[in-house]
């Protein structure tokens, strides 16, 4: 059985046997094991990771059913790892799955005092994924992020060694995010990102195929579209990723920039942003926090004091007028950079992706 399970992987190109003994030789801890969680361990099991640790403290709740497809009506009101566990080890007996049922803390005993090769994220708090970030950096160990709400989701890779950590992408918790509660998530989402954490974490364990560490990976089901998009180390983070990191972005230079090139920027230090709309509607169009309406004239004519380093975006209707009042601003500062947003207002600022990053 044993020598023609793994068949199909071990022909692979760049896979053979010497990668299939490092699966079978991993312990890989699953921190949540929902959507994202429950998908990822099957296709881990699957594969032939030797060790799975699974902790979640939540129980299976008919909500759930209609995206954590490894549950079934029968373990209504049972804990979740001890559910899946019974799945994973019929799906492949050869696997270790230890069951913790309780809630993740950095400080949480592993049966063993087993130190896990890495972490995959599958928890839907903050302050879970903070810990995460926390426990990997002082382990030495990599952790695989993902976060799906409604239609959309990202996912990364964050290695101590790649010195970009996730702190770097969310350096603080002011905002209130939306839950998957209030907010909703679209059925086959968690079952997508799931298999693809899994993905990312055999190519962590392999130590030779490529990951995304030091970028981070979108997805949009309501638009068909997925990207992904460079990250940029936090200087102020305080964590161990202190070194710049090799993958990082350019610095912005003023002109014309898209809107994900600014959300990117704009997710690591909100406060150096001032976003100034110049629509002739805009007074009685949409308002969104952080965003200061001005007319244009006013904006070129006022003389305007921006502190040093301050990066002001200028958001008009389609894009055009933007960058002609961007040039003349740009023009009129001795300090700071100015920014035309690509493509106009509804190029980003009607999607949630902003306010999510306040």
């Amino acid at each position: 059985m044993r020598g023609i399970r793994y068949n199909r992987q071990e022909i692979l190109t760049g896979w053979g046997k010497d990668l299939q003994q490092k699966l079978e030789n991993s312990i890989v801890l699953i921190v949540g094991v929902g959507g994202l969680g429950s998908h990822a361990a099957s296709a881990l099991c699957a594969a032939g990771v030797g060790t799975l640790i699974l902790l979640d403290s939540d129980l299976v709740q008919i909500e759930n059913l209609h995206r954590q497809y490894f549950y079934t009506e029968m373990d209504l009101g049972h804990y979740k790892t001890q559910a899946i566990k019974q799945r994973l080890m019929a799906l492949n007996s050869a696997c270790t799955v230890i069951s913790l049922p309780e809630k993740w803390t950095k400080s949480t005993l592993i049966p063993g005092n087993l130190i896990p090769d890495l972490v995959l994220d599958g928890t839907d708090s903050f302050e879970s994924k903070y810990e995460i970030n926390e426990y990997c950096q002082e382990k030495g160990i990599p952790w695989v992020y993902a976060s799906v709400l409604g239609f959309k989701a990202e996912l990364s890779v964050f290695h101590p060694s790649n010195e970009v950590c996730y702190k770097c992408l969310y350096p603080t918790l002011s905002a209130e995010f939306d839950s998957c509660e209030r907010t909703g998530v679209a059925g086959p989402l968690p079952a997508i990102v799931g298999t693809k954490q899994a993905w990312e974490a055999i190519a962590l364990l392999s130590g030779t195929l490529p990951t995304l560490a030091g970028q981070l990976w979108q997805i949009n089901l309501s638009q068909g579209r997925e990207k992904v998009l460079n990250l940029e180390r936090n200087p102020d983070c305080k964590l161990k990723c202190i070194v710049p990191c090799p993958n990082s972005i350019r610095s912005l230079v003023p002109g014309e920039i898209d809107f994900e090139a600014f959300l990117n920027d704009f997710r690591l230090n909100p406060s150096l942003w001032k976003i100034i709309d110049i629509r002739a509607e805009g007074l009685d169009s949409m308002v969104l926090v952080g965003i200061e309406k001005m007319d244009a004239i006013d904006l070129l004519s006022a003389g305007h004091d921006y502190s040093k380093a301050q990066k002001i975006l200028v958001v008009c209707e389609k894009g055009r007028k933007s960058q002609i009042v961007q040039e003349k601003l740009q023009q009129q500062l001795s300090e700071g950079m100015v920014f035309s947003l690509k493509g106009g207002f509804y190029s980003g600022f009607q999607s949630s992706s902003y306010l999510e990053s306040l």
